[in-house]
């Protein structure tokens, strides 16, 4: 669950890889050669929901994103950018 006032540099650091970034070229999400890293980013009415899946075995780490003021802008924008409607 990401907090506002978390940086990018911290989110990253518990992930283990960059967040905004395709984990494989290291192309961030504005770059016009960009694909993503995550399985999809689901939209929600406070938040975004984000799905890495890591291993072959199907281990994933899914990253709640809160739409709060102090969230990461760029976070906020790469998964309005991306986001699919999400289903409950």
């Amino acid at each position: 669950m990401v907090d506002p006032g978390d940086t990018i540099e911290s989110i990253n650091t518990q992930l283990g890889f960059s967040i905004l970034c395709n984990r494989a070229t290291g192309l961030q999400y504005d770059q016009s050669d960009y694909s993503p890293s995550f399985e999809f980013i689901e939209e929600f009415s406070g938040c975004y929901d984000a799905v890495f899946v890591l291993g072959q075995d199907g281990y994933a780490v899914e990253v709640f994103i809160p739409k709060r003021q102090g969230v990461d802008a760029d976070l906020l924008q790469m998964c309005q950018r991306h986001a699919v409607p999400g289903t409950v």
